[in-house]
């Protein structure tokens, strides 16, 4: 019996040492790219609106501004995932025809980070395209457990996340219609 306890209070020693000791290189991201079939300027025009995500965002039910300012550093909206269950999405980052950064806070639901953001980037391609790079970054909680934990439990779903984001935004830029649970499906 007491080489169970002795076993549980080690594992529970090299855990939270785990999680204390930061990780070599905190932040971490997941990006997916899409070609989209408009020219970037229609690209940017759509892609500067925030109050549009719930119509491509996995999830999202509803997207409301925050601020009176629409666009810019200091612009911020909050994304709902139900009435109750939402998290506030803030610019720190805009380059005008280029792309933004927008930190997310004041979650009321769980998210398996510390600090998270998105960066939305547009690059003309030519041929009236334009190439759509998505990445969430982020830092995970808990030093090198949480570390380990994102790299082999989180990042797949994460990354799903992403690249369904990217999917929806590619998909509601070039027709115009939110993204439904059928459509998604079928991209």
């Amino acid at each position: 019996m007491n080489k169970k306890y002795l076993a549980a209070g080690l594992t529970l020693t090299v855990f939270a040492g785990l999680s204390l000791w930061p990780a070599d290189n905190p932040r971490m991201a997941v990006s997916s790219t899409q070609v989209i079939d408009l020219p970037v300027e229609q690209s940017w025009e759509k892609m500067s609106n925030l109050a549009v995500s719930h119509h491509y965002v996995p999830d999202v039910i509803d997207t409301r501004m925050l601020t009176d300012q629409t666009q810019g550093v200091g612009a911020s909206r909050r994304v709902f995932k139900s009435e109750d269950q939402y998290v506030d999405e803030t610019v720190v980052e805009w380059n005008e025809g280029k792309g933004f950064v927008i930190k997310l806070h004041n979650e009321t639901f769980f998210l398996p980070f510390k600090e998270g953001r998105f960066r939305y980037q547009i690059t003309d391609v030519g041929s009236q395209q334009t190439e759509f790079t998505g990445t969430m970054s982020f830092e995970p909680p808990m030093g090198l457990l949480g570390d380990w934990l994102f790299r082999n439990v989180m990042a797949a779903p994460i990354s799903k996340t992403v690249e369904q984001t990217v999917l929806g935004l590619r998909y509601y830029y070039e027709t115009g219609q939110p993204v439904s649970d059928e459509v998604r499906e079928a991209l």
